[in-house]
């Protein structure tokens, strides 16, 4: 092989690698692949908003509860924060053919209307979502399943916290009176409450009002 040709051959690998990198879905080289995609998800939301409401990739351990009516992602967060949360979709779970089980380490990014659930060992990821139409940060992702449902919310609980006085959020269907609200009611898509033991929030499709700090 003689020293032109020898160029061409580097010059082409060269090409190859790049491409490559720039087309990968996951970062290699880690025991835990992280889904690049989350990044641009994460920073176009946040180009939106002001940084006090800004959201962050979690990643740590989690499990998943199928109920009637209720999907639940339990994420306890890896070493360093000190909120364990709930996160949970209001819907008709017979549709979405899930069943409880432990997801193990994964990243969760959660998006006021929409929480993305990436299990590590899983190549595709899961989108929770009340949004009928995606909004123009999640266009072009399309390795996920999806998941519509009423009500998507979560709850946060300080490690160290009374669990107890944690207020509880969730999405009722228009014309239902099971619960009374001290926040939220029949105009309200959405609504969030707090104490220093923990906090909730929720978000609710057009077809359902927001309720928190339910009182049953």
């Amino acid at each position: 092989m003689n020293k032109i040709q020898s160029i061409s051959v580097g010059v082409m690998v060269l090409v190859i690698l790049v491409f490559s990198c720039k087309n990968s879905t996951f970062m290699s080289g880690e025991e835990y692949p992280h889904l690049v995609k989350l990044d641009s998800i994460r920073d176009q939301y946040n180009g939106k908003r002001e940084q006090k409401d800004w959201t962050t990739i979690l990643e740590g351990n989690v499990t998943m509860t199928v109920s009637a009516e209720r999907v639940s992602i339990n994420l306890i967060p890896k070493q360093g924060n000190e909120e364990l949360i709930t996160y949970f979709l209001q819907g008709a779970t017979t549709n979405y053919n899930l069943k409880s089980d432990s997801l193990g380490r994964s990243e969760v990014l959660f998006l006021g209307r929409n929480l993305v659930v990436h299990p590590f060992s899983q190549s595709t990821a899961m989108l929770l979502t009340v949004r009928d139409v995606k909004p123009g940060y999640l266009n072009g992702f399309t390795d996920m399943k999806q998941y519509t449902g009423y009500g998507l919310g979560a709850r946060k609980f300080i490690r160290n916290g009374l669990h107890d006085n944690v207020p509880s959020c969730l999405c009722e269907k228009l014309g239902s009176a099971r619960f009374s609200c001290s926040i939220g009611g029949d105009d309200a898509h959405g609504c969030a409450n707090g104490t220093p033991d923990g906090s909730c929030e929720v978000s609710c499709s057009d077809s359902a009002y927001a309720c928190c700090d339910i009182q049953k």
